[in-house]
């Protein structure tokens, strides 16, 4: 028969022998056996690239070799020999058993020139007492093949060297209770620098010698591979050390399992046979070119690691495996730093402790930690795992649900800081599984990705919120791209980020559309700070240019959000699609430095910006940084909405807050709230219709405790444009301050701008304009201007040069001034004023001012409330009335005016002045209805029941060159105390005069200077003036002067005639007489003259007699001649009557007298000179008996008559005394 040689390792085998030649020492043994081919699909790593059959009699071989003497090894067969590791009362099974060796210490040391276990068979090494460390060496030629049981009988450590290879076959196990060291390298290192050497073989020194179980190589590599298909169990370490591992069984260590190769470490699983490898302890796989792991065709395959899980290598690491570790996991290069990792298709690591690499390549990542997971470099996600990829659904801090969905969706799941890893799958039996239980103490869950995470369409979702714990921990990532590419169909990824601690941004985060399908969500949680930092920290979410669909939204919560130097956040629409909304929520505040974020449709895009929604507990504060919600030039869509609620809010050194259109569509609308301050400092809000803009802007609404815009900020929503500007509400329970020449609110149709201007409303505590600050409300476009409106339940301020403007030009007709407040203050060249440039006089009306306030303090040459016209248009009225009460107090200093205008031939308005109680006009101002260059002034009109204008304060109604408005007061009582009132009119003899028409009930008093004055000026004719007091006691009194001149009445003109003088007074008039006014004469007259035309008519009806009328003066001497100096004494009593002269009459008949008005002193009555009769002799005639007068009466040219009867008429003129008049002659008094 003939053979057929195959050849196994340096070992020739003929096929159907029947007996083989076996070479042991110097001689040939032949032995009989049964030939076996076993298939090893897997032997190419031992250099056989073909099929080949194993001898089973060759394979069982256990040949000592000659090295150590009489040390050698030896070989008893058939023994009974019970289990290491297994059931204690299972029966001993037959084995064979290695004796002999050479003992050194603790050591004992075996060498081999073969080294085989046979399928079945049990070998093992006997473990002689005090024996740790039994070494085994083969210095043949042939690899070794365990694929029975190999083990030792005891704790000894078992090494197995064998520099040609070692194969564990399908059913090989290992029985050993302490650690097994299987390597192919050529020795082992011992101490003192000996070796035991497979390559040169030479006994052990007897020496003391230590061995420490683990890879021994230092001089030498291991140039063959071990193939392992088995289930190696030791109690243990186990270490499996070659130049190639091939890994597809089961591997156990009671302790650290270490798997090194100087090239490649492979593992594989299958369908039907898990690959396992698990340890107690550590477990390492380092393959210095490669370590190859493809594990997920069976559900029970997985790494395992009861303490610090290594994948180690100097190139990238294939690991598609599921991963358990107790400790940390890490890939790491050879010296130690994080390596890279490549994975077709889907792993999962789960790790009590830290997770670190440096960068990632493949499908679906999922990562549990419960410490912290740092990658140094890139991380990209190339698809999803439809077979093994998780899916579940991840509920965040907040209560949002997440939905992880491996195996359909591209995914990176990054959970640190979380102890819910569930129950590890894998290998059951002896020794016991793994106990994972969370006994690690990680000193932080941070996420720490340094390169970038790249997930087309994919989700991005980090966290270490998952299943609360009590370790905190930061987020920081480079950047994040989970954007759809150009031509591709679908939607984009979503980014999902919950941190424990703060996030950090340093990079870019894109989820936007280049194709055909939406954005993706980003959505940012932090329990501390959110933070992106630097011009390369961009959070994008945009539809670009070509794109076709929506972008996603933009959400971020944490205790406090910065960007900062150059950070930006955009969501924006270049393409075909909606932009999307941006939403920032801070338990603490939100910082914005230098930085911008934007939500706008830019041009070339078609679709609507996102809302932009910021809301702290703290303070929101931007400085020089922009938050732009726009339409841009080209764009076409509507702008979204800015919603800010804060604790406070600030814009400082040139911030921006912009919701406007310079494209077609709306602005949005901007809202901010703040329990606290709102501030501007040289900064701006806008919402505005730009130029080239087409399309309304939308409102702005403030509301806080305070507001402030100083140094040149300023807040508008105006339009440049097409369309309607938006209105502007500002609420404060506090002060709202402007300040600072360029601080504006505005509030206008500008210049080329088509649309209305929107209403200025403002509702505080108090509110003060200074140094040049402005309200505007206005149009110079086609479109009228809007109101403003602003209460004030303490005061309303404007100072130097403050101003509130309502303006208006072309045919616009100007906006509404009102402001209602207890307390008006304007001083300083301050002026609250509403213009019409107007020149089409059928439109362009001038808007009013309605002041509502109890106290208006206005001072300044230039400071006022204006109602003007300059064009040809109607100017507005002025409108006064009290606050709350009845009482309206208007104070004038440095010639501070309240006037409505026209200085072109536009009507003024006029001016109404009404309260129910009284009306106090005083100090160094006017109120007046004014007309220059030819045009008309309108009207003033006073009601109030008291009326006091005093100090120098006007009233007046003029045009010089063109036709005056009337003066009208309506009240009980008019006071006029150092007050005028005035009308001037101008221009050619067709011109009427101004009138003044005063109706009073009661009483008209004129003193210190005061003027009621109707003027003409040129051949106009003088105004006319109507006085009427109406009521049954109506008067009107005039009191002497105190300076120079007079209290007056004019109604005078110069080349036209002068004009009528009305006067009507039931109880007459008193102090004043019909004269010409002269200056320095020190009367008070009534004037109706003209220097060159005719005189006007002074009428004066008075219902009552005047007892002014026909008395003369009366001489120094007090005592009338009419009377004796004495009369009969018709008692003891002293009687005594005293002429005390004119005027001294009460108000009423009903009154007493009084010293206090228009009594003149006639001096001091001079004593009686009392008579005493003198004896004599000498006859004399008695005198004539003189009569007591009873009375007196007054004849109509006002003589005055005593009488000795009392008048029976009824006239007022009469007195009648008391009845007793005795004089006393014996001079006592």
């Amino acid at each position: 028969m003939s053979a057929v040689i195959f050849r196994v390792g340096g070992l020739l085998v003929p096929r159907h022998a029947n007996q083989l030649p076996l070479k042991k020492g110097k001689k040939t043994y032949y032995k009989s056996f049964l030939l076996s081919c076993l298939l090893f699909p897997s032997l190419e790593v031992l250099g056989v690239g073909f099929a080949f059959c194993l001898l089973p009699s060759v394979l069982a071989q256990i040949i000592p070799d000659a090295t150590l003497g009489s040390e050698g090894s030896r070989i008893i067969e058939g023994l009974e020999i019970q289990s290491s590791l297994g059931d204690s009362k299972a029966l001993p099974l037959r084995a064979d058993r290695i004796e002999g060796g050479a003992l050194r210490g603790a050591n004992l040391f075996h060498s081999f020139l073969e080294l085989n276990v046979l399928d079945g068979q049990r070998v093992y090494f006997a473990n002689p007492a005090g024996i740790e460390n039994i070494l085994s060496r083969v210095t043949g030629s042939n690899g070794s093949d365990i694929l029975g049981t190999l083990g030792v009988l005891g704790e000894a450590n078992l090494f197995l060297v064998n520099p040609n290879g070692i194969v564990f076959g399908p059913n090989a196990q290992l029985d050993v209770a302490g650690s097994l060291v299987a390597s192919t390298e050529n020795e082992l290192n011992l101490s003192y620098g000996s070796s035991f050497s497979a390559t040169n073989p030479e006994a052990p020194q007897l020496l003391a010698i230590n061995v420490t179980p683990g890879m021994q190589w230092e001089t030498s590599e291991p140039q063959a591979a071990i193939v392992s298909q088995g289930n190696l169990a030791v109690g243990q370490d186990l270490t499996l050390a070659g130049s190639r591992l091939t890994l597809s069984g089961q591997l156990q260590a009671g302790r650290d399992l270490t798997l090194l190769a100087t090239d490649t470490v492979k593992i594989r699983d299958s369908t039907n046979h898990p690959f396992i490898a698990e340890a107690d302890g550590e477990l390492l796989v380092q393959g210095n070119q490669m370590v190859d792991i493809f594990a997920l065709n069976h559900p029970d395959s997985g790494l395992f690691s009861g303490g610090n899980l290594v994948l180690r290598s100097a190139n990238s690491i294939i690991g598609d495996a599921h991963y358990w570790s107790e400790g940390t996991f890490k890939i790491e290069q050879l010296d130690s730093n994080s390596g890279s990792w490549l994975s077709p298709n889907d792993p999962v690591i789960r790790a009590n402790g830290d997770v670190s690499f440096d960068s990632y390549q493949g499908a679906s990542l999922h990562i549990f930690a419960g410490g912290s997971v740092k990658a140094t470099g890139d991380i990209e996600i190339t698809g999803a795992d439809a077979t093994n990829g998780i899916q579940e659904t991840v509920t965040l801090s907040d209560g949002t649900k997440v939905e992880i969905d491996g195996k359909n969706e591209p995914t990176l799941d990054i959970r640190a800081g979380t102890n819910a890893f569930g129950t590890p799958v894998g290998r059951t039996g002896d020794p016991e599984p793994i106990n994972f239980t969370d006994n690690n103490t990680p000193s932080s869950a941070d996420i720490t990705i340094n390169g970038t995470i790249t997930n087309n369409q994919g989700l991005v979702f980090l966290t270490n919120q998952y299943q609360p714990n009590a370790l905190a921990g930061n987020i920081t990532v480079n950047n994040i791209d989970v954007k759809l590419r150009g031509n591709n169909i679908g939607n984009g990824g979503s980014i999902v980020i919950d941190s424990h601690g703060n996030f950090t941004l340093m990079g870019i985060m894109i989820a936007s559309t280049f194709g055909e399908g939406d954005a993706g969500d980003i959505s940012i949680q932090a329990s501390g700070a959110v933070e992106l930092d630097g011009a390369d920290s961009i959070i994008f979410n945009n539809v670009e240019a070509g794109g076709v669909g929506n972008a996603g939204n933009i959400s971020i919560k944490a205790d406090s959000f910065s960007l900062t130097d150059g950070a930006q956040l955009i969501s924006t629409t270049f393409g075909e699609g909606n932009a999307g909304s941006i939403s920032i929520q801070a338990s603490g505040a939100i910082e914005l430095d230098n930085s911008n974020i934007f939500n706008d449709v830019e041009a070339g895009g078609v679709g609507n910006a996102g809302n932009i929604s910021i809301q702290a507990s703290g303070a929101v504060e931007l400085d020089n940084s922009n938050i732009f919600n726009d339409v841009e030039a080209g764009g076409v869509g509507n702008a979204g909405n800015i919603s800010i609620k804060a604790d406070s809010f600030s814009l400082t050194d040139g911030a921006q807050l912009s919701s406007s259109t310079l494209g077609e569509g709306n602005a949005g609308s901007i809202s901010i709230q703040a329990s606290g301050a709102v501030e501007l400092d040289n900064s701006n809000i806008f919402n505005d219709v730009e130029a080239g803009g087409v399309g309304n802007a939308g409102f702005i609404s403030i509301n806080a405790d305070s507001f402030s815009l100083t140094d040149d900020a300023q807040l508008s929503s105006s339009s440049f444009g097409q369309g309607n500007a938006g209105n502007i509400s500002i609420q404060a329970s506090g002060a709202v301050k402007l300040d600072g020449l360029n601080s504006v609110i505005f509030n206008n149709v500008e210049a080329g701008g088509v649309g209305n201007a929107g209403k200025i409303s403002i509702n505080a505590d108090s509110f003060s304009l200074t140094d040049g600050a402005q309200l505007t409300s206005s149009s110079f476009g086609q479109g009228n201007g809007g109101d403003i409106n602003i209460i004030a339940p303490n005061s309303v301020t404007l100072s130097h040069n403050g101003r509130i403007l309502a303006e208006t030009s072309g045919s616009s007709q100007a906006g509404s001034v009102t402001i209602t407040t207890p307390t008006l203050a304007l001083n300083g060249g301050a002026q609250v004023s509403t213009t019409t440039n107007s020149t089409n006089n059928d439109a362009g009306k001038g808007g009013n001012i309605n002041v509502r306030a109890n106290t208006l303090n206005l001072s300044g040459t230039e400071t006022g409330l204006l109602g003007e016209t300059q064009g040809a248009a109607n100017a507005g009225n002025l409108l006064l009335k009290p606050y709350s009460g009845d009482d309206l107090q208007v104070n004038f200093t440095e010639g501070a005016k309240i006037s409505a205008s026209s200085s072109s031939t536009g009507t003024g308005g006029s001016l109404i002045v009404s309260a129910n109680d009284s009306i106090t006009l005083s100090g160094d101002g006017k109120l007046s209805a004014e007309a220059n260059n030819g045009g008309s002034a309108g009207n003033v009109e006073i009601t109030a029941p008291l009326v006091n204008i005093q100090d120098g304060a006007q009233v007046t109604v003029s045009s010089p060159s063109g036709q005056a408005g009337s003066l009208s007061i309506n009240a009980d009582s008019l006071d006029l105390n150092q007050g005028k009132l005035t009308a001037i009119t101008g221009g050619n003899g067709s011109q009427l005069g101004a009138n003044i028409n005063l109706e009073l009930a009661d009483a008209l008093f004129l003193s210190n200077e005061s003027l009621i004055s109707a003027e003409a000026i040129g051949e106009a004719n003088g105004g006319n003036i109507t006085i009427n007091l109406t009521s049954e006691r109506g008067i009107f009194v005039a009191f002497p002067s105190m300076g120079e001149n007079g209290s007056d009445i004019i109604a005078k003109a110069e080349g036209g005639n002068g004009g009528r003088i009305n006067i009507t007074s039931n109880l007459g008039l008193y102090g004043i007489q019909e004269g010409k006014a002269i200056d320095g004469n020190g009367t008070n007259d009534i004037d109706a003259s003209s220097d060159f035309g005719i005189s006007g008519q002074i009428t004066i009806n008075s219902l009552a007699i005047d007892p002014s009328q026909g008395l003369s003066e009366l001489p120094i001497d007090t005592v009338a001649p009419q009377l004796d100096q004495t009369c009969s004494p018709t008692g003891s009593g002293r009687n005594e009557f005293t002429v005390t002269g004119r005027d001294g009459l009460p108000p009423s008949p009903t009154d007493m007298l009084s010293s206090q008005r228009a009594i003149a002193d006639l001096g001091t009555p001079t004593n009686p000179t009392v008579t005493q009769p003198t004896s004599t002799t000498n006859p004399t005639s008695s005198p004539e008996q003189l009569v007591e007068a009873q009375g007196w009466i007054i004849d109509e040219q006002g003589k005055v008559f005593l009488t000795a009867h009392v008048p029976s008429s009824n006239n007022q003129g009469a007195w009648q005394p008391q009845p007793s008049c005795q004089a006393d002659f014996s001079g006592k008094s």
